[in-house]
């Protein structure tokens, strides 16, 4: 990546990268400071790190993800979304409706609702009428926190999304991508929380019909939410909202049943993953495989400085592991 990355697949300038460039040499002037270009790259290559986000999962589902030459899929990257019923920790989608009952009064004076859409909101949740999908990703790169799952294992993948497209595409497409936030349900602060994440993902554009704020509330943006001692995942989610207004349904997702779990399954361009790594327990030659799979069906170029490929590296935690200290 590093400078290089100025440019698209088209060899047309990268406007993301190309404001942070001139911000730099803007700030650089400034301060009357002249540093060289290999500072400069290196200052993209963190800037790139950081519009990365990682989901960890094994390495049998790299087929599933990336679908081979023959599939109708191939081309697109297929991502499986889990219903928030079917989560590993069916408590965490709660948090949002235990912070929304122990501030009813403020809620409703807020939105200026009646107590009765209120009520009717909340048993309709506990009844489960309606159903949220998410896709977990992490902010945290190379972590032995994820790992060590049993859903990755340090012989698995993390996949790396661009943070950006991915935005871009849900915000046309009935979508959020956002980060996760770790509440204290306690805190007399959480519901504050609550209706700046609102202010500030522009929900409230959702929810023109007043009656079913809070129906939209729970069902749309209860996977954003988890208590806080689950922050050290520093988590981010795309959730695919399934908005209601009277009772109408304005995503159309298509529902699976696996293994007694419901999920949905949503296909996107490849622009939304830069990157994978293996995991720490895998080998030159297992990057090697994964790099000849990626250029085999479709999704790599075989020139391997064209900017749009997708990089594949590899974990080095495990690297020293069994050096001889004897000899050191």
């Amino acid at each position: 990546m590093g400078i290089f990355s100025v440019f698209d697949e088209n060899d047309n300038f990268n406007e993301e990268t190309l404001n942070f460039i001139r911000k730099w040499f803007i700030d650089r002037k400034k301060e009357g400071k002249i540093d060289s270009l290999l500072k400069l790259s290196n200052l993209i290559n963190d800037y790139e790190e950081e519009n990365v986000v990682w989901h960890y999962t094994k390495m049998e589902t790299l087929e599933k993800i990336f679908p081979p030459k023959g599939d109708k899929d191939n081309g697109n990257i297929k991502l499986r979304f889990t219903n928030y019923r079917d989560l590993n920790d069916k408590s965490e989608a709660l948090v949002l409706r235990k912070i929304i009952e122990m501030n009813k009064e403020k809620i409703l004076k807020k939105y200026n609702l009646p107590e009765s859409s209120f009520n009717r909101a909340i048993e309709n949740s506990k009844e489960g009428l309606r159903n949220g999908y998410t896709f977990s990703t992490t902010h945290l790169k190379d972590s032995f926190a994820f790992w060590s799952k049993d859903y990755a294992s340090e012989k698995g993948i993390a996949i790396g999304f661009n943070k950006k497209n991915i935005r871009d595409y849900f915000e046309a497409n009935n979508g959020i991508f956002a980060n996760v936030t770790y509440l204290d349900i306690f805190s007399e602060q959480a519901i504050n929380v609550v209706f700046r994440d609102i202010y500030k993902n522009k929900i409230n554009n959702y929810m023109s019909n007043a009656d079913y704020i809070i129906d939209n509330l729970i069902y749309g943006f209860s996977g954003f939410y988890k208590l806080k001692s689950w922050e050290c995942e520093e988590e981010a989610r795309i959730v695919l909202i399934d908005f209601y207004n009277e009772n109408v349904r304005l995503n159309n997702l298509n529902e699976v049943i696996e293994n007694n779990k419901k999920f949905c399954y949503k296909t996107f361009n490849k622009n939304i993953i830069s990157s994978i790594m293996l995991g720490p327990e895998r080998n030159k030659k297992h990057k090697k495989e994964v790099e000849d799979y990626l250029v085999n069906n479709g999704y790599n170029s075989e020139n391997e400085d064209y900017p749009n490929n997708i990089k594949v590296q590899r974990s080095h935690a495990f690297d020293l592991k069994d050096a001889d200290f004897k000899r050191l």
